[in-house]
C-alpha cells in the first residue's frame, strides 16, 4: 500500500501504530448513532416574535430561538491503540425541528404573520475518546472539535384585509468551528456488536453569508423580480448612501444575524468491532 491508496481508516491505524508502537490490545471500531436534540439556551430575536391583538391593546411575548432542536445521524470510526485511550473521525447530519412564531400588528388593518424556521446541516470532527477498561459494560468520554456548514429554510405567510402573500427563504452557507463534549457507556452484546448510549452538549452559534428567495405565492419561477428583491448579502458592517438611488439590480445588503445552536443530546447506537 502506497501513500496514493491510504484511505482514512487506513491513515488512522498507521498514525496511531507511530504514536502508541507500545500499545497492549488494539481496538477499532465503528459506529453508527441516532440523536434527538434538546434545543437549550436560545434568544430572543428581532425577526422572530410573538404577539397578538385583543381590541386596541397589544400583546407582545418573548419567545426564544432555539435552532438546535431535532435529530441528527452519525457514523464514526474510533481506534484505541491500549484499553484505555482512542482516537477518531466522524460525520453528522442534522435536521432541524420547524420552529413556529406568529405576531399580529395593526396600522389600520390587522397584520398577521407566521413564520417558521428550521436548520440544517452536516459536521465533520475528530474525537478524543477515553474508556474505564475492556469489560462488559465500559463508560466513556469524548471530546471532539469540528465544523459545521448548514443552511435555514424559512417560510413567511402575511395576511390583511383579506390578502395571502407567501414565501419561502434559503439562508445559505452557515458555518462555525465547534468542540463539543460527550458521556456514555458501551454495552458489549458479543464480540461481534456493541450497544451504546450517549450524551452530548453542543454549544457555537452559526450566521449566514446570504440568502436566496426560492418561493414566492406557490411560485418558484422568479426571473421577472429585482434581484434586490430575492438576493440579500449578509455583512458584518454596511454603509449607505442616502443620497443613491439602490440599483434593484444588484443584491441588497443587511446585517449579518447570528443565530443560537445549542442542544442537548441523548444518543443510541451499534459498534462493529473491527479489530479486538
Amino acid at each position: 500500500m502506497n501513500a496514493r491508496t491510504l484511505t482514512p481508516t487506513a491513515l488512522i491505524f498507521l498514525l496511531s501504530a507511530l504514536v502508541f508502537p507500545t500499545a497492549k490490545a488494539q481496538q477499532a471500531y465503528f459506529s453508527l448513532g441516532a440523536a434527538h436534540c434538546f434545543g437549550s439556551g436560545g434568544i430572543v430575536h428581532h425577526m422572530f416574535e410573538e404577539s397578538s391583538i385583543s381590541g386596541n391593546v397589544i400583546t407582545i411575548n418573548a419567545k426564544r430561538l432555539t435552532l438546535g432542536a431535532g435529530n441528527n445521524y452519525r457514523g464514526d470510526l474510533r481506534f484505541f491503540p491500549d484499553d484505555y485511550f482512542g482516537i477518531g473521525i466522524q460525520g453528522t447530519i442534522f435536521t432541524g425541528s420547524w420552529q413556529n412564531f406568529s405576531s399580529e400588528r395593526k396600522i389600520i388593518y390587522v397584520q398577521r404573520t407566521g413564520r417558521s424556521v428550521r436548520a440544517r446541516g452536516f459536521s465533520m470532527a475528530v474525537g478524543i475518546h477515553g474508556k474505564l477498561g475492556d469489560e462488559a459494560l465500559m463508560p466513556y468520554i469524548s471530546l471532539f472539535p469540528g465544523f459545521f456548514r448548514g443552511s435555514l429554510d424559512l417560510m413567511d405567510t402575511v395576511s390583511y384585509s383579506g390578502l395571502l402573500t407567501t414565501s419561502r427563504w434559503e439562508y445559505q452557507n452557515l458555518s462555525s468551528f465547534f468542540c463539543n463534549v460527550a458521556a456514555g457507556l458501551d454495552i458489549v452484546i458479543s464480540k461481534e456488536l456493541v450497544a451504546f448510549i450517549e450524551l452530548e452538549y453542543q454549544s457555537m452559534t452559526i450566521a449566514p453569508e446570504k440568502a436566496v428567495l426560492l418561493i414566492r405565492d406557490g411560485n418558484n419561477k422568479l426571473e421577472d423580480l429585482p434581484v434586490s428583491e430575492k438576493v440579500i448579502l449578509f455583512k458584518d458592517n454596511i454603509t449607505n448612501d442616502y443620497t443613491q438611488v439602490p440599483d434593484e439590480n444588484k443584491p441588497r445588503q443587511d446585517l449579518r444575524p447570528y443565530f443560537p445552536f445549542n442542544n442537548f443530546q441523548i444518543r443510541i447506537g451499534l459498534r462493529l468491532p473491527l479489530m479486538r
